[in-house]
């Protein structure tokens, strides 16, 4: 009984853990859509490559996530529609998408590695 019991959690552990890595694309809209630069945060390697408006620099996840929010408090988000999604020559996954906002449209280019596990590595984000 106790076998059993130890492989159901093994089970269930191993299909959560997957779903988690599994939609980490649909965890980096969410958080887009909503503005919640605190969950993107979440979701960043410890330093990022961030652009805004063409100025770029290389900063600590949480100096990302201040830019963010400051950028979320200006322009609030209402709608975020998927341009594309595919993979980079040299092996980054890439998602590009339009943000409506308040304000405005811009659109967003995020960049992660998936190994050893998903992490944002570069958010773009210019006005349209």
């Amino acid at each position: 009984m106790r076998i059993n019991a130890l492989l159901v959690f093994i089970f269930w552990t191993n299909l959560f853990a997957h779903a988690q890595n599994g939609s980490f694309l649909e965890r980096t809209k969410l958080a887009l859509k909503s503005g919640n630069s605190q969950k993107l945060a979440e979701l960043m390697a410890e330093k990022i490559q961030f652009g805004n408006e063409g100025e770029a620099s290389t900063l600590k996840s949480t100096e990302a996530e201040k830019e963010l929010n400051q950028f979320f408090k200006a322009h609030p988000p209402s709608d975020l529609a998927q341009l594309f999604e595919g993979r980079s020559k040299d092996g980054k996954k890439y998602f590009i998408g339009k943000l409506s906002t308040r304000s405005g449209t811009y659109r967003i280019s995020v960049y992660w590695n998936e190994t050893p596990q998903p992490r944002l590595i570069s958010i773009d984000i210019s006005a349209e």
